[in-house]
């Protein structure tokens, strides 16, 4: 199941959304720490499309790797330019 790591630069908070949660609630794109939001209009066009093509992708590289014994790929998009290592989701990356 995929999830989303999402940034606050705001308060420097971060939250994890995954897969399960009610995508559509605005605590979803709302930071936990400081209360600042992503623009409702920016999530539901953008923010949450691209997190279903990457989860259809990853299920797509799975069922690859199940069905013809291909080697296993998955993708994360990690940012390189605006977010420097300290926003890491995980501690250990």
């Amino acid at each position: 199941m995929a999830y989303m790591c999402i940034r606050c630069d705001y308060c420097g908070g971060k939250w994890e959304i995954y897969h399960r949660d009610n995508l559509t609630d605005k605590r979803a794109r709302t930071c936990p720490h400081c209360g600042s939001s992503i623009d409702g209009q920016l999530w539901e066009h953008k923010v949450l499309p691209t997190f279903e093509a990457v989860e259809e992708a990853n299920k797509a590289l799975m069922a690859d790797h199940a069905n013809y014994h291909s080697p296993l790929f998955q993708i994360d998009f990690i940012p390189d330019a605006i977010f420097a290592d300290r926003w890491r989701c995980k501690d250990n990356g």
